[in-house]
């Protein structure tokens, strides 16, 4: 287990931690395993330049639908092909991606090195976009309100404009954010988001 841990890379061993936080609770689909593991990079960083190290390190770049990362991709792969991850393979992407037996026993041997900061932001990530209960569209709303310039090359990105207030009530009243950021995902101050609602 040891030497098989060593040879991970850092990339792959915060995405078997993602996998193992919460219970094992398997991530939904791809798009919400590219998010979440994106968000929780943005709550590691401590500043603007640790932040782009990260980002850069884990390879995101402006894609089709916000941030993605090739590097993320292939390491679900390569730890696919280990027996450390499975998933549903669908025409679209993969759903339910989860730990194996295996994956779980490195996830126990991970967790008791893993500092208890990056186990609480890996859980918050988790648990925030991780959610049944809001779409993968409300979801893009919240990550592409926060890092604007990942979404220069996104298909979906009139899509989420024009139904930006929609997604800011929804994820509002179903207790996902703040009115705070309600307000700013719909492009209003607090007072008209208020009024609005």
């Amino acid at each position: 287990m040891k030497e098989f841990t060593e040879s991970l890379t850092a990339t792959q061993r915060i995405l078997i931690l993602l996998l193992g936080v919460k219970n094992l609770e398997p991530i939904i689909n791809h798009l919400r395993l590219q998010k979440e593991f994106f968000y929780s990079l943005l709550l590691m960083a401590k500043d603007q330049k640790e932040k782009e190290e990260l980002l850069e390190d884990s390879g995101f770049y402006p894609h089709k639908v916000g941030p993605y990362s090739e590097t993320l991709e292939e390491d679900v792969e390569q730890l696919s092909l280990a027996n450390v991850v499975e998933y549903k393979s669908t025409v679209k992407r993969a759903e339910n991606i989860k730990l194996t037996g295996k994956g779980k026993e490195v996830f126990d041997y991970l967790i008791k090195q893993t500092p208890e900061e990056l186990i609480k932001i890996l859980e918050e990530s988790k648990d925030f976009l991780n959610d049944k209960n809001i779409t993968d569209e409300e979801v893009l709303a919240i990550i592409y309100e926060l890092e604007k310039e990942y979404t220069s090359k996104s298909d979906v990105i009139k899509l989420i404009k024009k139904n930006k207030l929609k997604y800011a009530v929804s994820l509002y009243k179903k207790g996902k954010i703040s009115i705070e950021r309600a307000a700013e995902i719909a492009g209003m101050s607090v007072s008209e988001f208020k009024n609005f609602l």
